[in-house]
């Protein structure tokens, strides 16, 4: 999320419109080398069937770019809540020439999600071409995906948890001293700024014990190449290529081609090989994190039986982990933090109250203790309400393994099915007033209505978010500390949402004020 004034509104839309243009015109060119190729290799059988052919597939090629570009204008989110509001709960759409089943209903997700999960539906839905990490946990499969995941889930219990929290302190710390060093400016801020280093510090830390400053240091390697991985764009014409013609992924997979950029995994493959020969020889002292119990895995040292100590990771299979918690914990936290800014910026009265329980459990802008963070429970609904409006996970997806029957309706084997959160969270059937901000649903007199399907920020069923407690953590703490000592306002520049049609989950901006005492910025 980003965040702009409004003179800069008109100029930031024609750049974007420029530069889709300029893409669409990269996939017309690399399918028209494409066709041209099929051409010469058809010319020999016959030249007027080939001529033909050709004909025939620019004409449907043109079809399905126009219809695509024009989803893309409309968002995928408003435009999964117009299907939802015309077909009911269940429809049918194609992603290029893949069949996608969507889903609402409560049963079959619970079947979908958790029933079935091992059985049929383990595995998202994975358009190749992932380069290196196709060993992370994210993007592994069945059994690979199975024995990773039993791997890294010690890694996220309370206990290691706890452990982490002095380090995401220390971040926290930097974090604040940079805003208050803005204070003194009064000037307006992209709070994604603050947020996204703070979710890096904490994540590289925490993962393999390496400290970046990358508030004050925003040219450090680490930081700069992340920022290169998230440069991705969904009309990359590989990935539209693939979506029209999907027999032609796995050639372009022998030929090693990659969504990723190449030189950015390198890097961090080379980086974390590094720090990683540094622990098995003893040759460095480091603090528990994710990167050592991984390494301690490897090494057997929790297992007991020479059958358990096969589910040890390879060395490929450590390095891909690190690098995908990188990415998956930096962008999503630094998201969510930033809208949940939004929210409480553009609803004061909740704000209010928020900071009346910070200063009722910590009195004094004490230190923030772990035990009482995790009693907060007004911290809690805020999150929880912030995170029903814009969930992690705008879209979840399960393949079927198999073809099966689930109320009725068959789902091929092949078949995505698709649950849109990001739609399910706002039906007006389950929540009242959807739209609105609203943290007391979360509270304890009304929390237990909520159905478990009907909510799921991160994911659900064994296949969920593996890092989300972790992220609700990180997140917790940093807002506590900011709200001790700082306030959320909004200024004139601020793009208040007032429909659901006036905003997309992808491109919303908004600007803030931060108010400290009588500072602003």
């Amino acid at each position: 999320m980003f965040f702009f004034l409004t003179r800069s509104h008109s100029i930031s839309l024609s750049l974007s419109l420029s530069l889709s243009l300029s893409l669409s015109l990269s996939l017309s060119l690399s399918l028209s080398l494409s066709l041209s190729l099929s051409l010469s290799l058809s010319l020999s059988l016959s030249l007027s069937l080939s001529l033909s052919l050709s004909l025939s597939l620019s004409l449907s090629l043109s079809l399905s770019l126009s219809l695509s570009l024009s989803l893309s204008l409309q968002g995928f989110t408003n435009f999964d809540t117009e299907c939802f509001q015309k077909y009911g709960r269940i429809w049918g759409i194609y992603d290029g020439r893949q069949p996608v089943l969507c889903i609402m209903d409560k049963s079959m997700i619970k079947t979908v999600l958790i029933k079935e999960c091992y059985n049929i539906f383990t595995n998202r839905r994975n358009i190749i071409l992932n380069g290196e990490l196709f060993d992370a946990v994210s993007i592994a499969e069945d059994d690979t995906w199975r024995r990773i995941r039993s791997v890294l889930s010690p890694s996220f219990t309370s206990g290691r948890l706890k452990e982490m929290f002095g380090i995401m302190k220390q971040h926290s710390a930097n974090l604040l001293n940079g805003m208050k060093k803005q204070a003194d400016k009064d000037q307006t801020i992209e709070v994604k700024e603050f947020f996204g280093p703070y979710s890096m510090d904490v994540v590289t830390s925490t993962a393999f014990s390496v400290d970046i400053d990358s508030l004050n240091n925003p040219s450090d390697p680490f930081i700069s190449n992340v920022k290169k991985m998230f440069k991705f764009n969904l009309f990359n014409p590989l990935i539209l290529l693939i979506l029209f013609f999907p027999f032609i992924g796995p050639i372009l997979e022998k030929m090693k081609f990659s969504f990723f950029p190449t030189a950015v995994l390198d890097f961090f493959y080379a980086s974390l090989a590094k720090i990683k020969s540094g622990r098995d020889t003893g040759n460095s002292t480091s603090r528990v994190d994710f990167l050592q119990l991984m390494i301690d895995s490897q090494k057997g040292n929790d297992t007991k039986t020479g059958e358990e100590q096969t589910k040890g990771l390879t060395d490929h299979e450590i390095l891909s982990q690190a690098i995908i918690f990188i990415f998956g914990g930096y962008e999503t936290s630094s998201t969510t933090m930033s809208f949940l800014a939004y929210n409480l910026a553009t609803n004061p009265h909740t704000m209010t109250k928020l900071q009346e329980e910070i200063d009722t459990v910590f009195p004094n802008k004490a230190p923030i203790q772990y035990e009482a963070l995790m009693q907060m429970d007004y911290l809690d609904c805020v999150l929880n309400e912030s995170l029903r409006l814009y969930p992690v996970a705008p879209r979840l997806e399960r393949v079927a393994k198999k073809t099966v029957e689930i109320n009725g309706i068959v789902i091929p084997k092949d078949c995505v099915v698709l649950v849109p959160t990001w739609t399910l969270h706002r039906d007006p059937e389950i929540w009242s007033d959807p739209e609105e901000f609203k943290p007391e649903r979360f509270s304890k007199e009304n929390k237990e209505p909520i159905d478990p399907y009907t909510y799921m920020p991160f994911g659900a069923g064994p296949r969920n978010c593996i890092g989300m407690r972790f992220a609700m953590i990180m997140m917790k703490l940093a807002m506590v500390e900011i709200l001790q000592s700082f306030t959320f306002s909004v200024c004139d520049e601020t793009e208040v949402r007032r429909s659901p049609e006036q905003t997309e989950y992808d491109i919303i901006k908004h600007q803030y004020l931060f108010q400290h005492g009588h500072h602003v910025f």
